[in-house]
């Protein structure tokens, strides 16, 4: 089987697992969602902070291993590169489990540990937003100099890479720092 081939058949089977696990926790969510996150919070002893923190690492964090196992996936072992594109399609969808339904609301959703609930969407969402606008201004930067520049050459990408990493940096830990002292609405 080609490379090509090999690389198609992951991809596949990634989405598949992403999907099945957005499913499950999006439709199990209001059967165990009350418990998974009373749980977490009588964990960290009902900590706002840990709690937000923990939101954090479950919507940003899954996204900041995917960049680092991408840049440093020359150094991983062969059975880390077979297995992680399925844990953090399990961490990103497993995601699902905190958002509420289409007619609940947060405190419908998950009852007695709406207090608990809360701050780990809270965090959730600074750590997934930042990742998204990261995204969007990805697109953005790459349409604006396809646009501009017509031809894009080796080093206009290296540039281009340059400046983008920096921002995907600071718009991170502008998530994180938001999830951590920032006000919630």
């Amino acid at each position: 089987m080609s490379v090509q081939l090999q690389a198609k058949s992951v991809v596949r089977s990634v989405a598949l697992v992403l999907v099945v696990v957005v499913l499950g926790c999006g439709l199990g969510g209001p059967y165990v969602g009350e418990s998974v996150v009373g749980a977490l919070g009588r964990a960290v002893g009902h900590s706002e902070l840990a709690l937000r923190a923990l939101g954090w690492g479950w919507g940003g964090l899954p996204y900041v291993v995917a960049v680092a196992a991408f840049v440093g996936q020359a150094k991983l072992s062969r059975n880390v590169k077979l297995a992680l594109p399925y844990l953090l399609a399990v961490w990103i969808g497993s995601a699902a489990l905190l958002i509420p339904g289409r007619y609940s609301s947060l405190e419908e959703r998950f009852g007695t540990a709406y207090p608990d609930a809360r701050p780990l969407s809270f965090g959730w969402a600074c750590g997934f937003l930042s990742t998204a606008v990261t995204v969007l201004l990805v697109a953005i930067a790459l349409i604006l100099f396809k646009r501009i520049l017509g031809t894009i050459t080796k080093r206009h990408l290296q540039t281009l890479n340059r400046v983008l990493a920096a921002v995907w940096v600071v718009l991170t830990t502008a998530g994180l720092v938001a999830a951590l002292i920032g006000p919630m609405p």
